[in-house]
């Protein structure tokens, strides 16, 4: 009987977590979010990224929820490469989804974006969420995190 309880009990809590009073939840957080700071740095500062000799500068960008949780996150970079520069230029990283979910303190955005080398394919991919009212915190989870050099971006703060 006290398994039973725990259970129930357990499955109460999740689901608690996932109503639209939840402060993270896309109803709650609907709104476009523009680009703040990148690693707590305005950006345009370049920031090491998986490549050992490359740097990325993040330019500008916006996270969009939606409250049915769909959402578009998009920011602008600018990137290097020593010596021969081939790869050199700009480009965008769109994220977009419209599943979500909420753990913790946490909110999950699962969409899919871009494939490094593969610019027809659009593999998944997980932004993780964080309030720092009254902005947010996204970060790259998965092997795209790495690759960007794990930036830390600060959007907001909301707007319409």
């Amino acid at each position: 009987m006290r398994l039973v309880f725990m259970v129930a009990l357990s499955v109460a809590i999740g689901m608690s977590a996932c109503t639209d009073d939840n402060p993270l939840a896309p109803k709650s957080l609907a709104g476009t979010y523009p680009l703040l700071q990148v690693n707590s740095v305005d950006p345009g500062v370049y920031n090491p990224v998986g490549a050992v000799t490359c740097a990325a500068a993040f330019q500008t960008g916006s996270l969009r929820i939606n409250a049915n949780g769909s959402f578009q996150f998009d920011v602008a970079y600018y990137y290097l490469c020593d010596p021969a520069g081939a790869s050199d230029g700009p480009g965008i990283i769109t994220v977009a989804g419209d599943d979500s979910r909420i753990v913790g303190e946490v909110l999950y955005l699962e969409g899919c974006g871009p494939a490094l080398g593969q610019p027809t394919q659009c593999p998944p991919w997980t932004l993780q969420i964080q309030r720092a009212l009254p902005n947010l915190t996204v970060e790259f989870l998965s092997t795209a995190a790495s690759f960007w050099g794990d930036p830390v971006f600060t959007m907001g703060p909301r707007g319409e």
